[in-house]
């Protein structure tokens, strides 16, 4: 085109608010580069289309000519797994005059989308080495129903007053399961707490532990969580119904119990490798008598080896099982797998649309939760669990030696 025909075209475009397929052919040219990740926005695959293919034959364009600098963004968007959602966006990048640049929506009939959709697939196989469906449609490996009947099942038998205790039940359950299955216990977990962030919760905390700040609310989820699925969706609901369970004050800030997942999955490498090393042979040669004490044995002191240092009182009052421990911290220095799962974890990493999937799951049955914190007030908007605290410490507190006058 002439200079002043593409003039007369940018004016024509300046009108549309679509922007028509000339030749199909053309455009199923184009190739995705690797350096241009596909996005994810809630369940939305975006993706970015370097312009390889001839722009001007596949949209009737006059674009990168001598005669001008004109040039155009392509993109497109679908929902996973649904292929007549694909639609397509192009930017025009008007250099030629000062009317701005221009932006069309790609009309696509059902054959289009299946062609266009084709060819994305073949070339997400192609740049990424995995179809759209293995980078993008994989659910987080565990269901919610899993992750409560775990936490169940640890409570089952445990001292629920006692953090170690809830904690060390928690690992037993999680070493059954697959890494993925850690993964995902993980991943949920996560999410129940990144979600629960009301600010009367935050103040329920406050009375249970006798003063909250950021770190130690997430803690006190982590303890909120563990009393199960039916307590956590009423406590979120009002917090004052944790008045009508057992509550351990001062003492509700599970910090370690947030980080039994990937423990799990270290002490199921860690056992293995003991395993395979012939750690465990030579540690039944040296110390019969400490793993022939119980079932399980070494699985428990793999689990007390990631959780606990070597005890000095061990060293006075038993000598065999402090040199014991101390073998133990050595072979995990050896193995180099104390801190194994956040490797585990970059590498598998749930994507955007996984974690958005989820995020939708539990918040459709998350009680709405109101965020101002103006109306709280600690005595009146929680009266049930304001009582239990003062009749709890005026259980703790110490005797008055003195009557009334003496005092």
């Amino acid at each position: 085109m002439t200079e002043r025909e593409h003039l007369e075209k940018v004016k024509q475009l300046s009108t549309m608010n679509e922007l028509p397929i000339h030749d199909e052919a053309a455009l199923l040219e184009f190739r995705l580069n690797k350096s241009d990740p596909l996005e994810i926005e809630e369940e939305y695959i975006n993706v970015y289309i370097p312009v390889t293919f001839d722009a001007d034959k596949a949209f009737g364009l006059d674009i990168g000519q001598d005669t001008n600098d004109d040039n155009i963004d392509l993109y497109a968007e679908w929902r996973v797994g649904e292929v007549d959602s694909l639609a397509m966006y192009v930017t025009y990048r008007n250099n030629s005059t000062v009317d701005g640049d221009f932006y069309f929506r790609v009309p696509l009939n059902e054959r289009q989308q299946q062609r266009i959709h084709a060819r994305l697939e073949e070339q997400c196989r192609a740049v990424y080495g995995k179809s759209i469906a293995e980078l993008y449609g994989a659910d987080i490996p565990m269901t919610l129903d899993e992750f409560w009947a775990v936490i169940d099942r640890a409570n089952a038998e445990a001292d629920t007053f006692d953090s170690a205790s809830v904690r060390n039940n928690l690992y037993r359950q999680l070493i059954k399961l697959t890494p993925q299955k850690m993964l995902g216990f993980d991943c949920i977990w996560q999410e129940y707490r990144s979600l629960t962030k009301s600010p009367v919760l935050y103040g329920a905390a406050a009375i249970i532990n006798g003063g909250v700040s950021d770190d130690r609310f997430d803690y006190f989820k982590n303890w909120l969580i563990l009393q199960g699925h039916d307590t956590y969706l009423k406590a979120v609901d009002d917090p004052d119904t944790l008045a009508d369970i057992p509550i351990p004050f001062e003492d509700a800030e599970w910090e370690d119990c947030g980080y039994v997942a990937g423990h799990a999955y270290d002490g199921q490498q860690f056992r293995t490798y003991l395993e395979t090393s012939g750690a465990e042979k030579e540690l039944n040669r040296k110390y019969p008598d400490i793993l022939n004490r119980m079932p399980n044995s070494l699985d428990e002191w793999v689990m007390w080896t990631l959780f606990l240092a070597p005890s000095e009182e061990n060293k006075e009052n038993n000598f065999d099982i402090y040199m014991f421990s101390l073998e133990m911290e050595h072979y995990l220095e050896v193995s180099g797998l104390e801190y194994s799962y956040d490797k585990f974890y970059q590498e598998n990493i749930p994507n955007k649309c996984a974690w958005a999937r989820l995020r939708g799951k539990i918040l459709a049955e998350l009680p709405r939760q109101p965020q101002d914190f103006a109306k709280l007030d600690i005595t009146t908007s929680f009266p049930k669990l304001w009582q239990k605290r003062q009749r709890w410490e005026q259980k703790i507190a110490p005797p008055n030696r003195y009557r009334g006058e003496e005092r």
